[in-house]
C-alpha cells in the first residue's frame, strides 16, 4: 500500500513574552496523517515483531564462505566465487537462506533495476521479504566499491519486509526516488542494520524521509561508520520512523539531508522510539529531530550539532524526550524546542553555542521540562526561555556563560519556573543577566510553596541552600540576577 504524507508548516507566535521579539512555533505533524509503507511482499509474524534488532553476521573470509552477485553473471551460476556469480540478488538470497553455512551476499559493482528484474511492477528494485529470522550480509568487498542503485527507475531501491533481518556494509543505497514512499530503503517490519561502509545516500521522495522509512514495528541499528547523507524528502530528510518502530542511533552520521519540513535528520511518530548513544546529527536542512506527541527520543550520547536556520528548533519535542548524556551545540535555533503538550528531561549532557535571539536558544519551553543535572551553557540569546504555557522544574545542574542581547541571558520567564535547586551564574543580558520575569509570570526559589515576588527573592534565595543566582551582569545596569519586567 502506497503512503502519503502532507504535512504544513504553520508560523504561530506561541511562544508569548512581553518585551522579546515572538517566536516561531511549528504546528507540530500528527502521526495519523501518515499511512505506513505497506510490504508489497510478506505479512507480519509475530517473531519477526520481537526478534532482537542487534547481531553481527556470521561471516568468515574466503570465496567458499560467501554468495556473489554481479550485473554480468547468471543465475544459473553456482554463485560461490567471484568468477561465477549470480546475476540477481534475489537468486543471491535464496542461495543464502538454504545454505546453513554462508550468509554473506558479496555484490561486486553495481546493481540495479535493469540487471535485477526490469519486468517487475514492485515500486521497489529490490525486495527482500523473508530470511527466517536469520542475520544476512550484505556487502561490498573491502577495495571496491559497490552499489544498489534505484538511478532512473522511479522506485525506492529496497525494502526489507517481514521476517528478515539484513545488515549491510562496505555498500551504497542511492539514486532511489518516489512519489509516495521513501527514496533509499524502507524497513517494513523487518530488521536493518547499518554496518561499517554502509551509506544511504542521494535519493529523493515527494512524500516522505528521502533515505529510510522504518514503519510497522520495523527495526534500524545505524553503528560506527555508517552514513545517511544527502537524502531529500519533502516530509523530513534522512530517516522517518512510524507505526511503533524502533531506531537505535549507535554510531556513524546521519547528515546533509533536506527537507522544507521539520526533522531534517529524523522524524519520529506513530508511537516510534529512537535512541541517541552514538551517532553525529548534524547540518540538516529543517532542524534534526521532529518527535510526536505519541513518540519517544532518548538521548545517551551521541552529538547533535551544525543546524543553519533550525528557526523552528533544532529538536522538537512534541512527545517524550530524556537526555541522559550528549551534547546539541552550535545550531542556530533553539537546542531544544518543547511544545505545548511535550516533556523533555534532562539528567546530564550539555547544551552548548546555540543560537536564537527570539525565544530560548539552548531551551525554549512551551511544555514541561525537567533538569536534573547537566549543563546550558555559552549559547547566544537565553539560555532557557519559558512560554506562558510553560513549566520548568530545575533541581540541579548548571546554566551558565549565556548571552542576550534583550531580557534574560540565562533564563527567560513568562510562565512557571520552579527552582528548587542548582546554580545560575555568569550570565549575561541588557537587563536581568540570570533570570528575567515577566509579571505575568510565576517563580518558586528553593522550598518555598509560595511564589516570590520583587520584594521577597533575595531573601528567599539567600535562605535557599541548594540555589546559586550569582555573578550575572546586566549590561545596562539594572538587576544583573533577578529583574522583574
Amino acid at each position: 500500500m502506497k503512503h502519503t504524507l502532507l504535512l504544513s508548516l504553520l508560523v504561530i507566535a506561541a511562544f508569548g513574552c512581553t518585551t522579546q521579539s515572538p517566536s516561531l512555533q511549528v504546528e507540530l505533524p500528527d502521526s495519523s496523517s501518515v499511512t505506513p509503507a505497506e510490504s508489497t511482499t510478506v505479512k507480519e509474524t509475530e517473531s519477526a515483531r520481537s526478534a532482537p534488532v542487534t547481531g553481527t553476521a556470521n561471516r568468515v573470509q574466503g570465496a567458499a564462505y560467501s554468495y556473489y552477485v554481479s550485473a554480468t553473471g547468471s543465475d544459473s551460476n553456482s554463485g560461490n566465487t567471484e568468477d561465477r556469480p549470480f546475476k540477481t540478488l534475489k537468486r543471491a538470497l535464496i542461495a543464502a537462506r538454504q545454505d546453513s553455512t554462508i550468509k554473506l551476499i558479496t555484490v561486486l559493482g553495481q546493481l540495479d533495476a535493469g540487471s535485477e528484474d526490469p519486468a517487475s511492477d514492485s515500486p521497489s528494485v529490490f525486495v527482500i521479504s523473508d530470511t527466517d529470522l536469520e542475520l544476512i550480509t550484505i556487502a561490498g568487498k573491502a577495495d571496491e566499491s559497490a552499489t544498489l542503485s534505484g538511478t532512473e527507475s522511479g522506485k525506492t531501491v529496497i525494502e526489507i519486509g517481514y521476517g528478515a533481518r539484513i545488515q549491510f556494509e562496505n555498500i551504497i543505497i542511492s539514486g532511489g526516488e518516489s512519489e509516495n514512499n521513501t527514496g533509499g530503503l524502507i524497513v517494513s517490519g523487518g530488521q536493518v542494520i547499518l554496518g561499517s561502509g554502509a551509506e544511504i545516500s542521494g535519493n529523493k521522495s515527494h512524500s516522505v524521509s528521502g533515505g529510510v522509512a522504518v514503519v510497522r514495528q520495523g527495526s534500524l541499528v545505524m553503528q560506527d561508520g555508517s552514513l545517511v547523507k544527502n537524502n531529500v524528502g519533502n516530509s523530513f530528510g534522512g530517516i522517518y520512523a512510524d507505526g511503533k518502530s524502533r531506531v537505535a542511533l549507535a554510531g556513524g552520521t546521519l547528515g546533509e539531508n533536506q527537507t522544507q519540513s521539520v526533522g531534517g535528520g529524523i522524524g519520529i511518530i506513530g508511537g516510534s522510539s529512537v535512541t541517541l548513544s552514538g551517532t553525529t546529527i548534524s547540518a540538516n536542512t529543517g532542524g534534526a529531530v521532529f518527535v510526536s506527541k505519541d513518540s519517544t527520543l532518548t538521548i545517551t550520547g551521541g552529538m547533535v550539532t551544525g543546524h543553519l536556520k533550525a528557526l523552528s528548533g533544532t529538536i522538537i519535542v512534541n512527545g517524550t524526550l530524556t537526555m541522559e548524556n550528549g551534547e546539541i551545540s552550535a545550531n542556530e535555533g533553539s537546542g531544544i524546542r518543547v511544545a505545548q503538550g511535550g516533556t523533555a528531561t534532562m539528567t546530564g549532557g550539555s547544551i552548548s553555542g546555540n543560537r536564537d535571539y527570539f525565544s530560548g536558544a539552548g531551551v525554549s519551553v512551551a511544555g514541561t521540562f525537567i533538569f536534573e543535572n547537566g549543563t546550558i551553557s555559552d549559547n547566544l540569546g537565553n539560555g532557557m526561555y519559558i512560554a506562558d504555557t510553560g513549566t520548568v522544574i530545575m533541581n540541579s545542574g548548571l546554566i551558565q556563560g549565556n548571552r542576550n542581547y534583550f531580557l534574560g541571558g540565562g533564563v527567560s520567564v513568562a510562565g512557571t519556573f520552579k527552582l528548587n535547586g542548582g546554580t545560575i551564574i555568569g550570565n549575561e543580558a541588557s537587563a536581568g543577566g540570570g533570570i528575567s520575569a515577566a509579571r505575568r509570570s510565576t517563580l518558586f526559589i528553593g522550598e518555598s510553596e509560595t511564589p516570590v515576588s520583587p520584594a521577597t527573592w533575595e531573601l528567599v534565595t539567600r535562605d535557599a541552600s541548594n540555589v546559586a543566582v550569582i555573578g550575572n551582569l546586566a549590561t545596562i545596569g539594572k538587576s544583573g540576577d533577578i529583574y522583574w519586567e
